[in-house]
């Protein structure tokens, strides 16, 4: 039986059975990569700010998930490419 047979038989029988029925085939043409990871692609480190610093920091990034992580990256980026340590 092919996919498409397969999912409209599926499909079908769900709505026998009173409601719908998600299915998901594995098709390589419709299947999306899936996105990495966070703590894949990242790594943890804690270190300390200067009390004036932190306070410019808490005024900018406010209530925005990730600003700090994006903050961070960004100038430390900037600072290596810099020094042409990164070539991006």
């Amino acid at each position: 039986m092919s996919d498409k047979n397969l999912r409209e038989e599926l499909l079908a029988t769900s709505i026998r059975a009173g409601g719908p029925l998600k299915v998901e085939i594995d098709d390589p043409e419709t299947k999306q990569k899936k996105k990495e990871k966070f703590e894949k692609t990242h790594k943890r480190k804690t270190f300390w700010l200067r009390n004036d610093i932190t306070k410019l920091v808490d005024q900018d990034i406010k209530s925005d998930r990730g600003a700090m992580t994006r903050t961070i990256n960004n100038l430390l980026h900037e600072y290596y490419r810099k020094q042409n340590r990164i070539n991006k």
